[in-house]
């Protein structure tokens, strides 16, 4: 199977005082396509920094961050085209726009991956995956921010799969959702790992890491 995304000896510091934070450590790790890996420690290991690296939202301090086996650009715009075509993300806090109905929420991807989709097909692909993520026609026009925390995460996991992205990377994905709920998630996670996709979940859950392939476990900003 071909390598979606390869970190190599990555490192990643954020300035503070009196001395930097050394959120990762010389951080190796593959995804490849058609695999789902866990990304498993404690609070504050760097999970969330790894994701982000991984994603282009943030740039390492050291070491290479490479998908699809090309280091990624340097150039913002590059990044940013990358992201868009080629990386689905949950985010931790769900980051939906509060002021907008949950289907345009799931359009905003596409109008950036696919800007001369017909809006009609975009609407109807955003309703497809709100539908698989269990959400009904009662959430496509309401606000984000009237809906409820899990319904907001649903949404948010709508969004990040609607482009059929082929690195997907999901920032504890089931954190507000009960068992059936993760089971629904995890299993549309597994169908886009089946269609090629490669999929790192940063997760506590003992049962997301059990529908995984691997885990792998940070601590202190390492694996181990």
């Amino acid at each position: 199977m071909s390598c979606l995304l390869r970190l190599e000896g990555v490192t990643k510091s954020f300035r503070a005082k009196p001395d930097p934070v050394k959120a990762l450590r010389g951080v190796t790790l593959e995804i490849k396509a058609a695999e789902m890996v866990a990304l498993m420690g404690p609070s504050g290991s760097g999970k969330s920094t790894a994701l982000s690296l991984a994603g282009l939202m943030l740039r390492p301090t050291g070491g290479t961050v490479f998908l699809s086996g090309e280091a990624a650009p340097d150039d913002e715009r590059g990044r940013a085209r990358l992201r868009n075509s080629f990386v689905g993300t949950v985010h931790q806090s769900y980051a939906v726009i509060g002021d907008i109905s949950g289907i345009a929420n799931v359009e905003i991807p596409l109008e950036y991956a696919s800007p001369r989709l017909p809006r009609g097909r975009r609407r109807e692909l955003a309703r497809e995956a709100l539908g698989k993520v269990g959400l009904g026609e009662d959430i496509y026009s309401r606000r984000a921010s009237s809906m409820s925390g899990g319904q907001q995460q649903r949404v948010a996991i709508a969004r990040a799969l609607v482009v059929s992205p082929r690195l997907i990377l999901a920032d504890e994905p089931t954190a507000a959702l009960d068992g059936k709920l993760i089971a629904v998630i995890m299993g549309l996670l597994r169908d886009a790992c089946k269609a090629g996709a490669g999929a790192l979940i940063a997760t506590h859950d003992e049962r997301v890491a059990s529908c995984c392939d691997r885990s792998l476990t940070l601590v202190d900003g390492a694996i181990v």
